[in-house]
């Protein structure tokens, strides 16, 4: 089944973080996996849905420390060798049991994480935490040049979608949700939201529950981003990116202030398998998953009517 409408359906990507291949391969990866799992629980395909990656790879470059040492064809191969994995799995698969045979499958990266949160504000030493786990954040909250370059990509292909009146739906990566939180809320002030918001925004493996982290959100503490209307977010178990896995409680006053009508939290088993040994945060097992995989097409039946 296609989709079948007049309005256009525009999916935006937004990465996350570490060093990745370039936009057009990079695109064509994710919509690969979205476009199997897809097939394979919903019947459905992407058809005429309109995908565009939001790219800030190329702006955070020269602050990665493995630029040096990444091997773009090994990473593809490695990364075929992955989707060639979890593609030959089926919907029911997706589980626990099969996660806990995972090669190198670990719960202490995301237990210190999680204990690493409060430990660290108790002693005052929350930003070097931050500095540990989300390096890359640390860097965009204190170069506000490159805030406003990384949100400029997120912002001036939303608005416009936003102008047209397209269905939208964004689908966020790791530390790509909070560069999408704060282009929301800088949208939400630069755009009329009274006709037209985005439809569907996913989350994955998302930071946006640490307490430090959403402290730093732009837009508080004056409000939240009038935008969206619904939000799910998607946490793998042990993933550490995500070590607190729900929003909706964090988040709770956007539904009490009207700004959005639909959060709602979905923890995952993240298959993937990079190099050996288990990925809990690697963007494959997100994409491929059967819960993804629904949310997506939900979305495309939303827009097309059916």
């Amino acid at each position: 089944m296609n989709p079948s409408t007049d309005r256009r359906l525009t999916l935006f990507l937004v990465h996350g973080r570490g060093v990745q291949p370039d936009a057009v391969e990079l695109t064509a990866y994710w919509r690969k996996a979205l476009a199997h799992g897809l097939a394979r629980d919903r019947e459905m395909e992407l058809g005429t849905v309109q995908s565009e990656m939001l790219y800030f790879a190329d702006l955070m470059a020269d602050k990665d420390p493995d630029v040096a040492k990444f091997d773009p064809v090994l990473d593809r191969a490695d990364r075929e060798n992955a989707f060639a994995q979890l593609a030959a799995l089926k919907a029911k698969m997706f589980r626990r049991a099969r996660y806990e045979a995972v090669p190198g499958q670990t719960p202490l990266k995301e237990f210190v994480a999680d204990l690493s949160a409060p430990v660290g504000r108790l002693l005052g030493l929350a930003n070097r935490r931050l500095a540990h786990f989300y390096p890359e954040l640390v860097e965009y909250w204190q170069n506000a040049d490159l805030a406003a370059a990384i949100r400029a990509r997120i912002v001036t292909p939303l608005g416009e979608a936003l102008r047209r009146g397209d269905h939208i739906m964004v689908l966020s990566h790791g530390i790509g949700s909070v560069f999408c939180y704060d282009a929301f809320w800088e949208v939400s002030q630069l755009v009329s939201t009274e006709k037209q918001r985005v439809h569907t925004w996913v989350t994955l493996g998302s930071p946006l529950s640490d307490d430090d982290v959403r402290r730093r959100l732009g837009g508080q503490p004056a409000g939240f981003p009038n935008l969206l209307l619904n939000w799910f977010n998607v946490a793998a178990e042990d993933d550490p990116i995500c070590h607190d896995e729900t929003v909706a409680d964090d988040f709770r006053a956007m539904l009490r202030e009207r700004h959005i009508s639909r959060i709602e939290d979905y923890h995952i088993y993240n298959l993937t398998e990079r190099y050996g040994t288990s990925e809990p945060h690697d963007v494959l097992g997100y994409l491929i998953h059967p819960r993804v995989a629904r949310l997506l097409g939900d979305w495309i039946s939303a827009g097309s009517g059916t």
